[in-house]
């Protein structure tokens, strides 16, 4: 794995880059990715209350991406941290479909392969070290969980406030 670090402007940009090594790979990794950015947004933003926690998963490009918000999904971005876990596996296993799946079941299969990874990111939350992450977080800034997916239309919500994956 590769971890690039750099700055746009005011702010401070970290990528987490995963080769494929396959789901299980991704899982390990995403709990640790998420942890360790909960805890550098509480850290960044140690004197100011945080509102939202936000998680955006662009399917098609296999990343994740954690930010902070006042607004929440819908504001204006301008946080100044941000977390990308860029998966070569994501990113392969939505391109597969779209090469062996009929084109009129893709749509289902991209959505099971969301919720996949969704139910993960909700078990991270819930369960794992950035769940403790959050816990501790939330001793100074509410940090709602906004989840969903970005691409054209938007609005496919997979957690809801408290991090539990929506049915």
């Amino acid at each position: 794995m590769e971890i690039i670090r750099f700055k746009d402007g005011e702010c401070r940009y970290e990528v987490w880059n995963l080769p494929d090594g396959g789901w299980n790979d991704w899982a390990d990794r995403a709990d640790r990715f998420l942890a360790h950015s909960i805890r550098e947004i509480a850290a960044e933003y140690a004197g100011e209350p945080i509102e939202w926690l936000e998680i955006n998963h662009w399917p098609y490009s296999g990343r994740l991406i954690v930010f902070p918000s006042q607004e929440g999904p819908y504001g204006d971005r301008i946080e100044r941290v941000c977390f990308e876990l860029s998966s070569e596996y994501l990113e392969a296993a939505v391109r597969q479909v779209s090469k062996s799946v009929p084109e009129a079941d893709q749509e289902s299969m991209w959505v099971s392969l969301s919720r996949r990874m969704w139910m993960q990111v909700s078990e991270c939350l819930l369960h794992g070290d950035a769940g403790r992450q959050l816990a501790i977080a939330r001793q100074s800034h509410r940090l709602r969980v906004a989840g969903y997916d970005y691409e054209p239309g938007e609005e496919l919500w997979w957690l809801a406030e408290d991090g539990k994956i929506r049915d």
